[in-house]
């Protein structure tokens, strides 16, 4: 599983993951409403509104799946979660003037 469908992950990341997924959904499937309007049900914490997005998804033409898919594997790798010993805190640049 992926996305949203990852069992372990929290609440909060699972409605972030929905609302990017969503998005997605209107922009490369706005023509099949139906996936957007059960990920948004999903939202709510609907587990079986989350299982039918995900075979709504699977259902999709293969150019608006992969077009959605291959846009949230994007937005997933270039979006760093990081702990908080991880994150470096830059000082300030004293600026000569």
């Amino acid at each position: 599983m992926f996305g949203p469908w990852q069992p372990q992950i929290s609440p909060v990341e699972r409605l972030a993951r929905l609302r990017a997924l969503r998005a997605l959904a209107g922009v490369f499937a706005h023509q099949f409403p139906d996936l957007a309007d059960t990920l948004a049900i999903a939202e709510t914490g609907d587990d079986i509104a989350l299982r039918e997005a995900y075979r709504i998804l699977d259902r999709l033409p293969t150019v608006n799946r992969r077009r959605i898919l291959s846009s949230y594997n994007n937005l997933a790798q270039n979006t760093l979660v990081k702990d908080a010993r991880d994150v470096a805190i830059a000082a300030p640049v004293a600026r000569a003037g």
